[in-house]
C-alpha cells in the first residue's frame, strides 16, 4: 500500500484511502473500466499518478461525489491511514507486539480476540499462518490499546518496525499487568467466556 517514500497526502494516496474507507472493493473499481486492469490495481494501491479529471471520472462511474475520493484526510483518518500502511507492511511484527502486550497485561488470546472484535481462530492464523494472516486494522488496534490502558494508543503496535528491534521491545515498560477485576470487566464487556482450562487454573490459585 503506497510506495516507499510516497507522500501520504498526495491525491493518489488520498484516493486509495477513501476507496478503503468507503468499502469500495477491487471488483467495483475494475468494473469502471476507467483504465487498464493493471493500472486500476495500482490505483487501488495508491501507486499511480492521478489528476483531478481522472478522479472525477472515477467517482462518477462509482456513483460517488468527487470530494468523497479526493478530500484531505482528517487527523483521525491520517492516524488510521498511517497505522494501516505500517500494519500491511509488517503484519507479523504488529501481531507479535500485540500478543506480547496482551500477555503482559494478563489477557488470554480468547479475550484479546474478543476485545478486538475478532474470532480466536483469526488471531491464531494471524500469528501462525502466513497465508491466512490478516492485517490488523486500526480499529482493532485501538480497542486493544484502550483495553490494555496503553497511553500511546494503536500506534504502539507499529512502534520499532523500522528499527530492527524485537516486537516485544518496550512492552514491559508501557504495559502493566491488569488486576483481576479489570480482566473480569473486559470479559463481560466483550461478551467473551473463559476457557474451561483457564477457569480451572483460576480456581486452583
Amino acid at each position: 500500500m503506497l510506495a516507499d517514500g510516497q507522500d501520504p497526502g498526495s491525491l493518489e494516496a488520498r484516493v486509495a484511502y477513501h476507496l478503503r474507507r468507503l468499502a469500495v472493493g477491487w471488483r467495483a473499481v475494475r468494473q469502471t473500466r476507467l483504465l487498464p486492469r493493471d493500472e486500476l490495481a495500482d490505483l487501488v494501491q495508491g501507486r499511480i499518478t492521478l489528476n483531478e479529471p481522472i478522479v472525477h471520472e472515477l467517482a462518477t462511474r462509482l456513483g460517488l461525489p468527487t470530494a468523497e475520493l479526493s478530500r484531505p484526510l482528517t487527523l483521525p483518518e491520517t492516524e488510521a491511514w498511517s497505522f494501516y500502511r505500517e500494519s500491511v507492511r509488517h503484519r507479523l511484527h504488529v501481531w507479535q507486539r500485540a500478543r506480547a502486550s496482551w500477555e503482559r497485561a494478563g489477557l488470554s488470546l480468547r479475550l484479546a480476540a474478543a476485545v478486538m472484535e475478532l474470532r480466536p481462530y483469526q488471531v491464531t492464523h494471524a500469528l501462525m499462518d502466513p497465508e491466512r494472516r490478516l492485517v490488523m486494522s486500526y480499529q482493532a488496534a485501538l480497542r486493544l490499546a484502550e483495553a490494555l490502558e496503553i497511553e500511546a494508543g494503536a500506534q504502539f503496535f507499529t512502534a520499532n518496525v523500522d528499527l530492527a528491534l524485537p516486537p516485544e521491545h518496550g512492552v514491559d515498560e508501557a504495559v502493566v499487568p491488569l488486576p483481576d477485576e479489570r480482566i473480569e470487566a473486559l470479559y463481560r464487556a466483550a461478551g467473551a467466556r473463559r476457557s474451561a482450562r483457564a477457569q480451572e487454573r483460576d480456581e486452583d490459585q
